[in-house]
């Protein structure tokens, strides 16, 4: 899992993707992209679908640092959140 806000990754971020898909890992990166109403819900909507569907149960996370990409600390605790709320939310209504 790699989160960031632009949606073109570099350094070692871009050599995480590289090397995830060289050894047939599943690789997932979210980006903030444009805003758009309820961008994390969709954001959290797609990580739940991605670790469904690889039936993950490790989750590595990495991204840029926040001092070269501010903000992406934020965006990545509120998607997290919102992951895990929807999780939880799920899991009681069974």
């Amino acid at each position: 899992m790699i989160f960031s806000l632009a949606p073109a990754l570099s350094g070692g971020s871009a050599l995480t993707l590289s090397y995830a898909q060289s050894v047939k890992r599943p690789v997932i990166h979210i980006h903030k992209g444009e805003a758009v109403p309820d961008a994390i819900s969709q954001k959290a909507l797609q990580l739940k679908d991605f670790i469904d569907f690889n039936s993950i149960e490790v989750l590595n996370i990495a991204g840029p640092r926040e001092r070269g990409e501010p903000g992406v600390y934020q965006f990545t605790l509120q998607l997290l959140q919102r992951y895990w709320s929807a999780r939880k939310a799920c899991l009681v209504s069974i």
